[in-house]
C-alpha cells in the first residue's frame, strides 16, 4: 500500500510526460502480480462501483475525533478535496502502534480485500469500525488513497496511451500490441499479470476487439491555423480533397461489432460491453455471412434519418430491453470501417482497400437493418465540403470526418490519419448564480460555476427570474480563475452546503453542443458539453440569454434562425 500510496502522490507531482512513464514503468517491475492486476484496473478507465458514500466516511470521522460536522465541512472547503480532508484530520485517531502493523504495512491486494471488497462493507454495524481499523493503521497518504478507492472515483492523472507505454517496456512488445491485449474487459489477476508483463499472450478470447483510431481536430492540422471554417486553409493543411475519404460525423456512441463464430459482442469507445442494451444490433450480426470486427457508431434513426443522442442515452447501462419500451425509436450500428474479416486482420490494408470490402459485405443487406453500410460524402472540393458541413445540424449529424485514403487503420489519436472537422458550437450568454470547490489543481479555488437564464416572462404573478441550464468548469485561463475566486468570497449571498450563491451579476458566453429537455435543472434544459468561452464584462446580467431562446435549439428546424438571430 505504501508504494501503491507513493505512486500516486508522485504522479501528481509530476508534469513530465517521460518521467510519468517512468515512475509507471518502475512500479510495474517491483510491485507484486496481484497489486498490479489491481493498479491496471484503475489506470485502463476500468469503471469500479463505490463502496462507501464519502458522506458516511465524514460522518464517521465527526463522531471518532468529537468534531462538529460543520466545523469539518469548514475543513473540507478549506482544503478543497473531501478525502484529503478526511486524510489530515485523522491523524488525531492515529495509533498504528497499538495495530501492531510492519513498517511495511499491508499490500494493495490485501488493503483491497479488507477494506475495499469485504463484505464487511455492505453493512454500516460492520463497516464502521472496519474505516476506523483503516484509519488508526494507515498515514496521512494512505488514508487519501483509501478514501479514493472507496469512493469509486478513482483517478491517478495518466492517460491509458502512458500506462500501455509503460506495459509494452517492461514486456518488450510494440505499443500497438499491448493495446491490443488490454482491448476490451479482460479478466486482470496475478497470473494474467504475470504472463502480461512478461510478454507472453495466451488469451484466446474471441471477443476482443482492436484498439479504436481516433481522429484530430481539424484546426490541429498543419497550416490550418486553427481556422475550421476557411477552405483554403484546409486545402494547405490537407492538400488535394480526392486524397481523403469525407463521412459524416454522427452523433451517437462509437462502438466496434465483433463477430467471431458464435460470440458476438459489441463494445463502446471506453471498451464498456453494451451489446445487451442493443439486441437488435447483436441478431442482425448473427446473420452476417462472415465474421467481421467492424468499426462504427450506434445511432437512434427513424427509417434512414438519425435522431437526437438523448432518444439513443436512454438505452444505455440497460441489461434487458424490451421491443417498444423506450417509445419504438430504433437504433443501428452504421458501420464505417472493417477490421478483420473470416479471422485476417485488415488493419494494414488502406483504407479504401477495407472500404471496398465492407461495401462488398454489406452492399445487399436491408437500408433498414440494424446494420447499415456508412454512407460517403461525395464531394470536389474542399469548398464544397464546406458547404456540406454547414448543412450539419439539419441532417442532425456533428460535422464531417476527413480519412486519408491510404492510410493503414491505427489505434489511438494518430494524428494525420483522421481529422474530425465540427460545426460550430451553439453559444449562450447566461449568468453565474453559484460556485462550487474545483479538484485536483484547482482543489482550493471556486472553479465549477453554476449558470442561470431569464425565463421569458415578466408579470406580478410570474415575475422574471434566472432558472439553471447548466455548470461547467473549463475554458477559464489560471489568471482568470483566480481573479473570479477572490470575486465569488466577496460576493457570497448564501451557502448550501458546500455551494456558494453568489450575487448574479457575471455574465459568461458559454458554447455547448446541444440542447435537451431536463427535469434537473429548474429552466427545464440542459446544456450538453458546455464549457466556458469568455467572461462577459461587456455585459450586465439583465442583457443575458432567456431559456425560451435557448430552448427553441431542441427543435433543429429552429436552428438557422436562430443562427442567424444571433
Amino acid at each position: 500500500m505504501k508504494r501503491f500510496s507513493r505512486l500516486v502522490i508522485e504522479l501528481a507531482e509530476t508534469r513530465r510526460t517521460s518521467a510519468k512513464v517512468a515512475l509507471l514503468e518502475n512500479y510495474l517491475r517491483e510491485a507484486p502480480a496481484a497489486d498490479v492486476a489491481h493498479v491496471l484496473g484503475f489506470l485502463v478507465g476500468r469503471r469500479r462501483p463505490r463502496r462507501l458514500p464519502i458522506r458516511r466516511l465524514r460522518e464517521w470521522l465527526a463522531e471518532s475525533i468529537e468534531l462538529p460536522e460543520w466545523l469539518v465541512a469548514a475543513c473540507h472547503e478549506h482544503v478543497g478535496d473531501l478525502a484529503e480532508t478526511l486524510a489530515i484530520l485523522a491523524e488525531d485517531i492515529e495509533d498504528r502502534a497499538d495495530a501492531g502493523v510492519a513498517d511495511d504495512g499491508p499490500s494493495l491486494d490485501e488493503v483491497m480485500q479488507r477494506y475495499v471488497l469485504s463484505p464487511d462493507l455492505q453493512a454500516e454495524r460492520t463497516a464502521q469500525p472496519r474505516i476506523i481499523e483503516a484509519w488508526r493503521r494507515f498515514d496521512r497518504d494512505e488514508r487519501f488513497v483509501l478514501h479514493k478507492l472507496l469512493g469509486g472515483g478513482f483517478r491517478m492523472g495518466v492517460g491509458r496511451a502512458l500506462v500501455i507505454e509503460a506495459l509494452a517496456r517492461v514486456a518488450e512488445v510494440d505499443p500497438a500490441v499491448m493495446a491490443h491485449r488490454l482491448a476490451g474487459d479482460p479478466r486482470l489477476d496475478a497470473a494474467r499479470v504475470t504472463r502480461l508483463l512478461s510478454g507472453v499472450d495466451d488469451t484466446d478470447d474471441a471477443a476482443r476487439p482492436y484498439p479504436l483510431a481516433l481522429a484530430t481536430p481539424i484546426e490541429m492540422a498543419p497550416s490550418a491555423g486553427g481556422v475550421a471554417n476557411d477552405p483554403a486553409a484546409i486545402t494547405a493543411a490537407l492538400g488535394d480533397v480526392s486524397d481523403w475519404q469525407i463521412e459524416p460525423k454522427w452523433d451517437g456512441i462509437r462502438g466496434q461489432l465483433v463477430r467471431r463464430g458464435s460470440t458476438i459482442a459489441l463494445w463502446s469507445r471506453h471498451d464498456e460491453p453494451i451489446d445487451r442494451s442493443f439486441p437488435e444490433i447483436v441478431g442482425s450480426a448473427a446473420g452476417l455471412s462472415h465474421d467481421v470486427v467492424l468499426d462504427g457508431e450506434v445511432i437512434a434513426v427513424e427509417d434512414a434519418a438519425p435522431r437526437p443522442f438523448a432518444e439513443l442515452q436512454r438505452r444505455l447501462g440497460t441489461t434487458r430491453v424490451e421491443p417498444m419500451l423506450f417509445g419504438g425509436t430504433p437504433v443501428a450500428f452504421i458501420a464505417f470501417d472493417l477490421l478483420e474479416l473470416d479471422g485476417v486482420d485488415l488493419r494494414s490494408e488502406a483504407l479504401e482497400q477495407r472500404r471496398h470490402r465492407l461495401e462488398t459485405l454489406l452492399r445487399d443487406r436491408d437500408p433498414l437493418d440494424p446494420i447499415r453500410l456508412g454512407p460517403i460524402v461525395e464531394v470536389h472540393s474542399w469548398s464544397t465540403a464546406a458547404e456540406v458541413r454547414a448543412e450539419s445540424r439539419r441532417r442532425r449529424i456533428e460535422g464531417l470526418v476527413v480519412k486519408r485514403r491510404s492510410s493503414p487503420y491505427r489505434g489511438g489519436r494518430v494524428r494525420g490519419d483522421w481529422w474530425k472537422w465540427k460545426i460550430d458550437p451553439f453559444t449562450a450568454d447566461l449568468v453565474m448564480t453559484a460556485a462550487r470547490l474545483g479538484h485536483g489543481r484547482r482543489a482550493g479555488l471556486y472553479t465549477d460555476y453554476t449558470l442561470a437564464a431569464w425565463t421569458g416572462h415578466d408579470t406580478p404573478d410570474d415575475p422574471r427570474r434566472l432558472v439553471t441550464v447548466a455548470s461547467a468548469y473549463s475554458g477559464l485561463e489560471d489568471r482568470e480563475i483566480s481573479t473570479l475566486d477572490a470575486w465569488i468570497r466577496r460576493s457570497t449571498v448564501g451557502r448550501r452546503g458546500p455551494v456558494r450563491l453568489v450575487e448574479p451579476t457575471v455574465v459568461m458566453e458559454v458554447a455547448f453542443e446541444a440542447v435537451r429537455e431536463s427535469d434537473r435543472h429548474r429552466g427545464g434544459i440542459a446544456l450538453r458539453f458546455p464549457r466556458i468561452v469568455r467572461i462577459r464584462a461587456d455585459k450586465r446580467a439583465e442583457e443575458a440569454d432567456e431559456v425560451g431562446t435557448i430552448a427553441a435549439l431542441v427543435d433543429p428546424a429552429s436552428v438557422a434562425d436562430h443562427a442567424d438571430d444571433r
